[in-house]
């Protein structure tokens, strides 16, 4: 599985390079986009950043969080399983933006794989690099960011590999 990090205002430039500009691109009922006869995808922004993953062989969800200002623990308590929410309300103070981010990021790709949206929240329990859905094994791969932000790789089945790669603006930094 491929994931590409670009610059959030050009996500659909980077969309459209990297799955060919020819590429049909349609809604699924739930309103999910996918591409006819093509390679499973998602992307996701936030900030200044986006990210893709791409996979031949697999359903993806993707999700990726600028970490800001607010109230960690109220939205913890509204969004995730009580147990996730005392992982993070157990940590310092300070410890639990980014914590809450962690769970966000991975509890959103989860309903971007499924087309659930956020009504799907808080979904599956999210247990160090896995989710289990109704009773199987969902693999989640958190990815490696900027300072700041937090992303997650999420698709049903065994562990996957992820490539992750910047889209030429990110490396040549325009």
């Amino acid at each position: 599985m491929e994931v590409w990090l670009g610059r959030a205002d050009e996500a659909q430039a980077m969309l459209r390079s990297v799955l060919g500009a020819g590429a049909e691109i349609v809604r699924e009922e739930s309103g999910r986009p996918r591409v006819v006869g093509g390679p499973d995808f998602n992307l996701s922004h936030s900030g200044d950043l986006a990210v893709l993953a791409v996979s031949g062989d697999r359903r993806v969800g993707i999700d990726v969080e600028q970490h800001r200002e607010l109230d960690h623990l109220g939205m913890a308590g509204r969004v995730l399983l009580p147990s996730e929410y005392e992982v993070i309300a157990a940590l310092p103070a300070a410890d639990q933006p980014a914590a809450f981010f962690r769970y966000w990021t991975v509890k959103e790709a989860y309903v971007k794989v499924t087309g659930q949206g956020l009504s799907g929240l808080p979904g599956p329990e999210f247990v160090s690099d896995h989710l289990v859905v109704d009773g199987e094994r969902w693999s989640v791969a958190e990815l490696a960011l900027p300072e700041g932000y937090s992303g997650a790789v999420v698709s049903p089945g065994p562990p996957f590999a992820v490539r992750q790669r910047a889209w030429p603006s990110v490396s040549s930094g325009s």
